[in-house]
């Protein structure tokens, strides 16, 4: 899995508009209309982490 990046201001409001704490969360990929994030816990753990995808619109 590639390595999360931090959330820019557009992403934490998008983030806190699902219901996200964006200090709980990396972005780890930026797609047009959507976000891809993953929670910093679940990387700590190892494994594979689980992602979720949310919509911008």
């Amino acid at each position: 899995m590639k390595n999360g990046k931090k959330p820019t201001k557009k992403q934490k409001l998008i983030m806190k508009n699902h219901g996200l704490d964006p200090a709980r969360w990396l972005v780890v990929k930026n797609l047009g209309r959507s976000i891809e994030v993953v929670s910093k816990i679940a990387l700590k753990k190892g494994g594979r982490a689980r992602t979720r995808i949310l919509n911008i619109e």
